[in-house]
């Protein structure tokens, strides 16, 4: 009585089992997706922020120059107009500090 099925139910059963087995499979396939986007963009980010980094410590080397080439100047007098324009770039990267 127990095993009496059918080979119609059996291959219902089976139909069952490998639907439910691709269902589970899908599943575990799309969390990998998933992850390994995120893993990626991840890195991206990491390495935009290691670009904005040095991009920063250069400006900021660049400031730094400026402002000792601004300090350094020894001329009282400026007919080239050179420490205006020192001036104007020490004004515009002040926000960078």
């Amino acid at each position: 009585m127990l095993f009496d099925i059918t080979p119609e139910q059996w291959l219902a059963f089976a139909a069952v089992v490998t639907a439910g087995m691709g269902a589970f499979s899908t599943i575990v396939s799309l969390r990998r997706t998933s992850k390994q986007a995120k893993d990626k963009a991840n890195e991206e980010c990491v390495q935009r922020l290691r670009d904005t980094r040095k991009e920063s410590e250069d400006l900021a080397h660049a400031l730094h120059e400026l402002r000792m080439a601004r300090y350094n100047y020894q001329s009282n007098d400026d007919p080239s107009g050179r420490l205006k324009d020192m001036d104007d770039i020490l004004e515009r990267w002040s926000h960078l500090e």
